[in-house]
């Protein structure tokens, strides 16, 4: 049984997103992904996404700090 707080290894990027274009990497295995800066953990991908709100382009530093192994931008 796994622990309630183990993270497990996910799909390679080019499953989740076939149709994307990659800069700086050909393909990475990802663990999950979120939105929110302060939710990644090392080998997550983080989603930039422009809000009504809150522009997360604007804290793709904090979320490659704390070990984000992708972003998916918009712009």
């Amino acid at each position: 049984m796994l622990d309630s707080g183990a993270r497990t290894c996910g799909p390679r990027l080019r499953e989740v997103l076939p149709g994307a274009e990659f800069l700086g990497a050909d393909d990475l295995e990802i663990v999950s992904c979120s939105g929110d800066s302060r939710h990644i953990k090392p080998g997550d991908l983080f989603v930039a996404l422009t809000g009504t709100e809150h522009d997360g382009h604007d804290c793709i530093e904090e979320a490659s700090r704390r070990g984000a192994a992708a972003l998916l931008v918009e712009r």
